[in-house]
């Protein structure tokens, strides 16, 4: 049986010698990646606020600004395990509170100046975040 060979360069080759296959594949990248549009939560970065009023944050990336150490965001529910989600507190003066969407529960982490967090979900609903700080 001949050996197949699958290359990025020549395609489907059939005539190699010895048995079984071969990929040979080439990763380029052709473009830059742009800080903004699908992958944040928008345009604008999200501004904590005092609990009673945290605002609710859904998007895969979030940007967030503090006025005070106090002030916080709420995760939305988990849509189910393994859903990921990246939290950057961009205020250099202030941390921020991060709680699942019952603002009134336990506190997830609080995330100081500058750091960024991942959270990652172990299943559907509320109290199914769990994060840490990355930097």
């Amino acid at each position: 049986m001949p050996k197949i060979v699958i290359s990025t360069e020549k395609g489907l080759q059939e005539n190699k010698n010895g048995a079984g296959l071969e990929i040979k594949s080439e990763f380029e990248i052709s473009n830059e990646i742009k800080d903004e549009g699908a992958f944040y939560c928008g345009n604008d970065k999200v501004t904590a606020a005092v609990t009673g009023s945290f605002p609710l944050i859904s998007g895969f990336v979030n940007t967030l600004d503090s006025g005070n150490d106090d002030h916080g965001v709420r995760l939305q529910d988990a849509p189910g395990p393994g859903t990921l989600m990246i939290i950057r507190n961009v205020d250099s003066g202030q941390d921020v509170v991060i709680r699942n969407e019952d603002q009134t529960g336990a506190i997830l982490l609080t995330l100081g100046e500058g750091k960024t967090a991942i959270f990652t979900s172990t299943a559907r609903g509320g109290d199914a975040w769990n994060g840490s700080t990355v930097d």
